[in-house]
């Protein structure tokens, strides 16, 4: 069964970025992205959630691009706090230029967060392009605008994606379900093992 959506207006950019302000996670790509919309009078707000080396140098770019108003750096905040801001939002935006299995990827599909994030080999096991989310090249700020606001213009696709994901953290990244599985299997082998 399909959790009921709950976002205020699908029709506005209401983003979240959940990494470190590190270098690799490339906040910067998404403030440019963000200016882009900012010029062709798109409505949006950008969350930035946590600390890091880069924060300072996030809050001048914002400041250069003429989007500080709009862009929320909330600082390291409790865990606790997280779902809260991640319900709050209907966009995940994540520009890492690496990535393993991302727990921030799955907090977002479990909110529904529409997520748009790097075309690289780690996502890509998760994250389908247009089918369940979409794929940006890394450092690309003019492709991650177009996604932007490509996912606005086609909101039934995406209110679609954000089931199918929903349905999808449930059934695969659910800590329970995945435990007991491995339990199982784990018994299973111990059991056969005995047996020879």
């Amino acid at each position: 069964m399909y959790l009921k959506i709950k976002k205020e207006n699908l029709n506005t950019i209401n983003a979240i970025v959940t990494r470190s302000l590190s270098a690799e996670y490339r906040h910067d790509i998404a403030l440019k992205a963000i200016a882009i919309l900012n010029e062709k009078g798109i409505d949006f707000q950008l969350t930035i959630v946590g600390d890091g080396p880069k924060l300072s140098a996030l809050k001048e770019l914002a400041k250069k691009l003429k989007i500080e108003t709009k862009i929320i750096f909330t600082g390291r905040i409790p865990n606790v706090l997280l779902p809260e801001l991640l319900q709050k939002a209907n966009f995940y935006i994540s520009m890492p230029i690496t990535e393993g299995v991302s727990t921030s990827l799955f907090e977002a599909m479990a909110t529904n967060c529409y997520p748009i994030i790097t075309d690289i080999t780690g996502n890509q096991s998760w994250i389908k392009h247009r089918e369940n989310g979409q794929l940006v090249a890394v450092d690309n700020y003019q492709m991650l605008a177009s996604e932007l606001i490509w996912a606005i213009e086609n909101p039934t696709y995406r209110e679609q994606a954000i089931q199918k994901n929903r349905t999808f953290v449930e059934q695969n990244a659910n800590y329970n379900v995945n435990m007991k599985s491995i339990a199982d299997r784990y018994h299973e082998l111990i059991n056969a093992t005995k047996s020879n």
